[in-house]
């Protein structure tokens, strides 16, 4: 199925830069106001990316979903053509939460899908408007820092990294951040064309966007989420191979009750489910770790990825 990328009309001055993506009849009904349409997906980026940067997700997943499914796809803030929506804390992850809600605004809630830092404003728009979700998958995602001390730590590196940054230029930094141990195995795993293109699109970054989202936008800068409390189904997606975020979601999902771990029967083809949990909230947890992955997982194993999502989905819809 050809998707259509259109560039969407903001409604409001603070909108996000995005893009609809669909097929031409679906674009066609959505500017026409028409919401009897499939639910539509929320993909959100990761930190140097775009929304055209996720375009090989959004591709696959469209794929898969069929032609009635639209798809909305912002540049995060510091990011592509929302570069400079950065002032007075706009950068933050919680401010992109609340742009994303006032842009989805009363219609049918959205299955959204987000990549490390999209992940992370994917949890606090969990968190701030749950009945704008029908589900949530985080790829690579961490739900913030709950010890305060790990927060400032977390915080004054990220802020020496936006100031070194800004000193030496996008194009040094780019070549640092891809030389990190992270992507070990990204090169070799990865489509070679989207490869190239996620660098072209790193490297296209506005230096002043970038460092305002790290400085006010990082790990250390976000309110934690409480995962216990979350109203939304959420399916977190991690790498094998990125074993400090295996580390920390196992642990986190062992801290919710009542919870199984190396469920029977409960392995597929393309990922093992480690664990299910439900804390006080009226949402699940599940935990997937994809095999020869490390932490972009949409880049290095997309085949799998987008099965574990559709099968996730599938569940939700049998649960109606």
């Amino acid at each position: 199925m050809d998707l259509i990328w259109r560039r969407r009309v903001a409604t409001h001055p603070g909108d996000l830069a995005a893009w609809w993506v669909g097929s031409t009849e679906t674009l066609d009904r959505l500017g026409r106001g028409d919401a009897e349409l499939t639910p539509r997906v929320l993909v959100l980026h990761g930190f140097t990316g775009s929304g055209r940067a996720v375009g090989d997700l959004v591709e696959r997943l469209g794929a898969r979903l069929g032609p009635a499914t639209s798809f909305l796809v912002p540049d995060l803030p510091g990011h592509g053509a929302s570069a400079h929506l950065t002032d007075a804390g706009a950068a933050s992850v919680e401010a992109a939460a609340a742009r994303l809600v006032s842009m989805l605004g009363d219609g049918v809630p959205v299955d959204v899908v987000g990549y490390s830092m999209g992940g992370r404003v994917g949890l606090t728009l969990a968190a701030l408007a749950p009945e704008r979700l029908r589900s949530l998958v985080t790829i690579g995602a961490r739900p913030g820092l709950g010890d305060p001390g790990e927060r400032r730590a977390r915080q004054a590196a990220d802020d020496e990294l936006a100031a070194r940054m800004l000193r030496e230029g996008v194009g040094a930094f780019a070549d640092r951040w891809e030389a990190l141990a992270l992507w070990e195995h990204l090169a070799e795993r990865c489509d070679p064309e989207v490869f190239e293109f996620t660098r072209e699109v790193r490297r296209s970054c506005d230096a002043d966007g970038l460092a305002q989202s790290l400085i006010q936008g990082g790990t250390g800068a976000m309110e934690p989420v409480d995962l216990a409390g979350l109203g939304v189904d959420h399916l977190s997606v991690v790498g094998a191979d990125d074993t400090a975020l295996v580390g920390l979601w196992r642990s986190l999902l062992g801290k919710l009750h009542p919870v199984r771990t190396g469920l029977p029967g409960g392995s597929f083809e393309h990922g093992g489910v480690v664990g299910q949990g439900r804390g006080g909230g009226s949402g699940s947890i599940e935990l997937v770790e994809i095999p020869d992955s490390g932490h972009a997982v949409h880049l290095e194993q997309p085949g799998p990825l987008v099965e574990v999502i559709k099968r996730f989905w599938a569940d939700r819809t049998s649960g109606d």
